[in-house]
């Protein structure tokens, strides 16, 4: 009798199970025999409109995208055209690049590869294909607010279809020694490339093996400085000083194989078989017997650097306009799914 209950009992569960799978087979046929008629609806909370069977296609075929690619990779993701930022001139006192008025506006012609994956989420970090444009800083407006004006230009390249917005980015402004404050880009999913990144993929860690001042303030010294405190940016009179040596170079191919694409992606154009340059959002110093070198991070000559955006000499403070390419970083949703690749070879970008 036991037994027989058991069978019994089986055998209603296996008829359940058996025609909820039916149910389910008969729902997907009809479904698609729907989308034979060309039926489409609007995608909740968009205007978008999408047919029955696109809707169905992408539902089977679809997969997460940061499991699907690989560094290197082409990515569809599109920054649209809307956005623009604009970099003024500035003062001590008010954010600028210290040369000139320079507006950079986003494009949708832009190209995006894979740099790796956000360890906060999980998902996918884009970044632009090649360095975009020209950007000129330069002086002690430049050095004080380089920080500032590279990520607030990136930032517009952040609101494209898949782009995380709830990330916050921080930078920093003033002088290292007066007083330094923080920044904090929000709303947008993208920011500039720094040289914490570049130091990641390389498998850098800065130290004296790089310099063998850094991370010391070997020298005191009277000089002329980087200040908000008034309209030029420069200090009116010479200080004595003993900063912080941060400043280091150090060639990339010594660290990261060349032929890989983390390395293709960072330091050369393969197109033409050369370097490339652009600015890294980070700030250095380097301190020496008789003066300071105030300078902003660069990628330039395969390699990592830093060039001087002004030197503060104990008699005068000396300003050398420099222009290197800006590159933004886009991290993407962790939910973002993929049905493969496009025509193009870039993939395709879901945002369920």
């Amino acid at each position: 009798m036991k037994n027989n209950k058991k069978l019994r009992t089986a055998l209603i569960v296996f008829i359940v199970i058996l025609a909820l799978v039916l149910c389910f087979n008969v729902g997907v046929y009809a479904a698609y025999a729907l989308a034979a008629t060309e039926v489409s609806y609007t995608k909740p909370g968009t205007s978008t409109s999408i047919s029955v069977k696109a809707a169905l296609d992408e539902l089977y075929t679809s997969q997460p995208l940061a499991k699907a690619v690989s560094v290197g990779d082409y990515v569809a993701y599109n920054a649209g055209s809307s956005k623009s930022y604009a970099s003024p001139v500035g003062t001590g006192s008010s954010h600028g690049n210290g040369y000139s008025s320079r507006t950079f506006t986003s494009s949708s012609s832009l190209k995006w590869r894979v740099l790796g994956w956000d360890e906060e989420t999980g998902g996918v970090m884009l970044i632009s294909e090649a360095p975009i444009g020209k950007f000129t800083m330069t002086g002690a407006i430049g050095h004080l607010y380089a920080e500032q004006e590279l990520n607030e230009i990136c930032k517009i390249y952040g609101y494209g279809t898949g782009a995380n917005t709830s990330k916050k980015f921080n930078y920093l402004t003033g002088d290292t020694i007066e007083e330094t404050t923080v920044g904090t880009i929000t709303g947008s999913g993208a920011r500039s490339i720094n040289v914490d990144d570049v130091n990641k993929i390389c498998g850098v860690t800065p130290s004296t093996a790089l310099t063998s001042n850094y991370g010391k303030a070997p020298y005191k010294k009277s000089i002329y400085y980087p200040t908000t405190k008034n309209s030029s940016g420069k200090s009116t009179s010479a200080k004595s000083r003993t900063d912080v040596h941060t400043y280091y170079y150090y060639t990339a191919s010594n660290y990261l194989a060349n032929t890989t694409e983390s390395y293709k992606m960072l330091f050369r154009d393969t197109a033409n078989s050369s370097d490339i340059s652009y600015w890294l959002a980070n700030r250095c110093v380097a301190s020496y017997s008789n003066n300071n070198g105030f300078f902003m991070r660069c990628v330039l000559n395969g390699g990592v650097q830093g060039n001087p955006l002004g030197f503060g000499y104990s008699s005068y403070f000396s300003d050398m306009p420099l222009g290197y390419g800006i590159r933004p970083i886009v991290y993407l949703k962790s939910s973002i799914q993929t049905n493969g690749k496009n025509s193009s070879g870039a993939w395709n970008i879901i945002d369920k």
